[in-house]
């Protein structure tokens, strides 16, 4: 039995040799018993950790504060301000992989693959977030735009009526619809350019 006096010395009993303890003639034996030392251990609670990669990671890689303090839905807020600033074409319907390196780059981040994984989960959601908002609002644009350029076709469509009176045309082609725009230095959406030529052939039957 561990701890019990014999004699005055104080006796130890083995629990993996089965016998008495003989100190420093056991190999385990080092200044004390190395086997009573494991089991008397401290051990390890299931709730501690060893050491967070996460933190150590984001440590050493330096992560901004503000990709660090920020949720994935406040992210995609400061993303799509600045896509509305540095995205001239109201087209552009997706926003490519060059356009968030450009962005994480302003944030002095060079490679999001990089940074630990709990960082990178948050900047990959906020990107998937933007990228619908994103989407929404440029079908939203085009329908305002739309709806302008439906308000504006009925002049159009008589200059353009005109236009092919005076270069003898009969119809018009889409080639031909082309033309007259780029002359009047008009822009409209494509849609809007299909509404143009089908007017314009079926008043020119008339």
């Amino acid at each position: 039995m561990v701890g019990e006096n014999r004699g005055g010395i104080m006796g130890k009993f083995c629990p993996l040799l089965k016998e008495d303890c003989k100190e420093n003639k056991c190999v385990f034996w080092l200044d004390k018993c190395l086997i009573v030392s494991f089991l008397q251990g401290p051990a390890l609670r299931p709730d501690e950790e060893v050491y967070s990669s996460d933190d150590e990671s984001e440590e050493e890689i330096k992560v901004p504060d503000e990709i660090k303090n920020c949720s994935a839905d406040q992210l995609a807020e400061i993303i799509f301000s600045y896509a509305q600033k540095e995205i001239q074409s109201e087209e552009l319907r997706w926003l490519d992989p060059e356009f968030f390196s450009e962005f994480w780059e302003s944030k002095s981040v060079e490679d999001k693959f990089n940074l630990p994984d709990s960082i990178r989960s948050k900047i990959d959601r906020a990107e998937r977030i933007v990228q619908k908002k994103w989407e929404k609002e440029i079908v939203n644009r085009e329908r305002d735009r739309f709806q302008k350029e439906k308000e504006s076709l009925p002049k159009l469509i008589e200059e353009c009526v005109q236009w092919v009176k005076q270069n003898g045309f009969k119809k018009v082609t889409q080639s031909d619809i082309s033309t007259f725009l780029l002359e009047k230095n008009i822009d409209i959406l494509k849609e809007t350019k299909t509404m143009l030529y089908s007017k314009v052939n079926l008043l020119l039957k008339e």
